[in-house]
């Protein structure tokens, strides 16, 4: 009797060079969005990012084109938190809603950016 062989798998391929560091990422990310709460949109600067960062622009340039994006993004995973759940009672589910959005805008670095 002749086996059935399953094919072969290739392993998961790397990208070339080292691994992003998430924890690196977030921190650039909270650094942008530090920096616009205190400078606003005019005082944010790609050296007051990296400054804040602690890195140099070389590794900012890598994960973004801009601050801008950099921001945009940390905005995105902030409000992405703050999903409206339909649970049946529509007044409860609109109250839960109102209470993350409250709880958002007094985030301690989203709300001075809102």
């Amino acid at each position: 009797m002749s086996s059935i062989l399953a094919p072969a798998t290739e392993p998961a391929r790397r990208s070339r060079g080292r691994p992003r560091d998430n924890v690196l990422q977030e921190r650039i990310k909270a650094a942008a969005l530090s920096v616009l709460a205190r400078h606003g949109f005019s005082g944010l600067t790609l050296e007051r990012v990296c400054a804040e960062a602690q890195v140099p622009k070389a590794t900012f340039y890598r994960r973004w084109d801009n601050p801008t994006a950099c921001v945009i993004e940390g905005f995105l995973e902030l409000w992405s938190e703050v999903e409206f759940e339909n649970k049946g009672d529509a007044a409860q589910d609109l109250e839960v809603f109102a209470h993350r959005l409250i709880d958002l805008y007094g985030h301690p670095i989203l709300g001075p950016c809102s």
